[in-house]
């Protein structure tokens, strides 16, 4: 029979055994923290992606709904080469997509300038950027705001005589197309996969013409 001593504490055993077991819980509640924590991030960078599409998408589409037929002129004086002006490129060369003249330009200050802007739209260092000028004619491009990063591809396209073609200046009958596409690659392409692709369709106010 044993004595009252020995039924008081814990063998070295179930000490190691106890020490074992709260390891393991440690371990398992670490690991759901760091879950819990991953999963809140990539939730996160998620939603901003969304809002930074849907911002980039709104932008896009009221510059385009509201192109009005203007040929602008550069810092230097040289005149465009048409109200909307889109250059073939290769989808992934940086460099200017597109420029355009827009109506509606925001003057809260009551400035003396025109409500007709100049936009410009670049693809560079995996960012797609849009730019504009303090002025409508003779003025150097501001400083771009980036509208969309980690991109891998962009190509736009415009809509005319029933078909898309990646070129347009225009002519004095139809000085802008009917509708512009643009399309967005994202992130890098793995061998033999396809990378995210937003293609979007913005409809222009283009009056019919013979």
């Amino acid at each position: 029979m044993r004595d009252r001593g020995s039924q008081v504490g814990f063998t070295l055993v179930e000490l190691l055994v106890a020490l074992v077991a709260l390891a393991g819980l440690s371990l398992a509640a670490g690991a759901v923290a760091w879950q819990a924590t991953s999963t809140r991030a990539s939730l996160a960078a998620r939603a901003e992606a969304v809002a930074s599409l849907a911002a980039f998408s709104s932008l896009l589409h009221a510059d385009l709904a509201q192109a009005a037929d203007r040929r602008t002129r550069d810092a230097d004086g040289a005149r465009a080469g048409g109200a909307l002006v889109l250059t073939p490129r290769e989808q992934t060369t940086g460099g200017t997509l597109f420029e355009l003249a827009r109506r509606g330009q925001e003057n809260p200050a009551g400035a003396a300038r025109a409500s007709v802007q100049a936009v410009r739209y670049a693809f560079a260092a995996g960012a797609l950027t849009r730019a504009s000028r303090p002025r409508l004619d003779r003025a150097e491009w501001g400083e771009a705001r980036v509208l969309l990063d980690g991109v891998s591809a962009v190509s736009v396209e415009v809509y005319d005589r029933g078909q898309w073609v990646p070129f347009w200046t225009g002519n004095p009958l139809r000085p802008l197309p009917r509708a512009v596409r643009v399309s967005v690659d994202f992130g890098a392409t793995p061998e033999g996969g396809q990378p995210d692709r937003l293609t979007q369709t913005f409809l222009l106010p283009v009056e019919d013409t013979p």
